[in-house]
């Protein structure tokens, strides 16, 4: 075997070793029945979908990392540009999306400021583009707490906090369809 033959070996042997380490840390992050944010295509643009496992995460014929899904058919593939891994100061939550905030009613004006000042970890600011919500206070859980107009309609909604970025396009979970789905509002400004 000659010194490329060496090298190229040598990738291999890691590229199998990498890989199995991540079937490692995705079978105990989500277990089977669990939830976890995945899109099927490598495109930085392409949102990650809520997908519940079906099976554990092993290593297919090629060696690539890969676990099936209950809302897909075949095996996907579990890499990083696929699956959104919770960062080391994050942990794994199976998110329940039901608004803990929405039927609050305040007596007075002042008591429901004191109460938004207090409960809101974000304030978010949209880039006017015509549309009419330019301005949500959201909680920690993503739950959109108050807006700028239409509160019938985004208040009790969740706003994706992971992918929120100034310059990037809002997701909002809609739970009809079990997903996030980026919406046309570009974040202009987080405070």
């Amino acid at each position: 075997m000659n010194q490329r033959q060496k090298a190229q070996k040598y990738d291999e042997l890691q590229h199998d070793l990498q890989a199995q380490e991540l079937v490692d840390k995705f079978n105990a992050l989500y277990p089977i029945g669990s939830k976890v944010m995945h899109r099927t295509m490598a495109i930085k643009s392409a949102p990650f979908v809520e997908r519940t496992v079906r099976t554990e995460a092993y290593l297919s014929n090629s060696m690539q990392p890969v676990a099936h899904f209950e809302e897909i058919s075949g095996y996907c593939s579990i890499e990083a540009d696929f699956v959104q891994y919770p960062t080391e100061n994050e942990t794994t939550v199976t998110k329940d999306f039901t608004p803990q905030f929405k039927e609050l009613k305040f007596k007075t004006n002042p008591a429901f400021e004191e109460w938004l000042k207090k409960t809101t970890a974000k304030k978010v600011f949209f880039k006017d583009n015509g549309q009419d919500l330019l301005k949500i206070w959201v909680h920690e859980s993503g739950e959109i707490l108050h807006c700028n107009l239409q509160g019938v309609v985004w208040n009790g909604m969740f706003v994706n906090l992971d992918a929120l970025a100034e310059g990037s396009k809002a997701q909002f979970w809609y739970s009809e369809y079990k997903e996030w789905v980026v919406v046309d509002f570009e974040v202009a400004l987080i405070k």
